[in-house]
């Protein structure tokens, strides 16, 4: 079983010149659209964190239960332990998106 390599950890976009975006280039219309549209993105952002955090608290739960069950074999364990840890680091990521979201909005 191959373990995929973890994902940078998330920080805030950057917007400069050479993206396209200035101050300069945006008119005031075009200005609250683009607000309008980012409060759009953040707000499903925001969402889809609490849903992934919501979500990995059962296997995470489950991970720790099973790994201190005296009936799994001790071959399995450490297996348990990997899967463990994957998803803390996930659920981190996501609760440090939402961070980022809400430090956005």
């Amino acid at each position: 079983m191959a373990i995929a390599a973890m994902p940078r950890p998330l920080g805030r976009p950057k917007v400069t010149a050479a993206s396209g975006f200035s101050p300069s280039t945006v008119r005031p219309s075009d200005s609250r659209q683009l607000e309008a549209q980012l409060g759009e993105v953040v707000a499903a952002g925001r969402e889809l964190a609490q849903c992934v955090n919501a979500q990995l608290v059962v296997p995470l739960g489950l991970l720790e239960l099973l790994a201190t069950h005296a009936a799994v074999p001790a071959d399995l364990r450490p297996m348990l332990a990997v899967a463990r840890d994957a998803l803390s680091r996930t659920a981190s990521q996501a609760q440090q998106f939402q961070t980022v979201v809400q430090h956005s909005a």
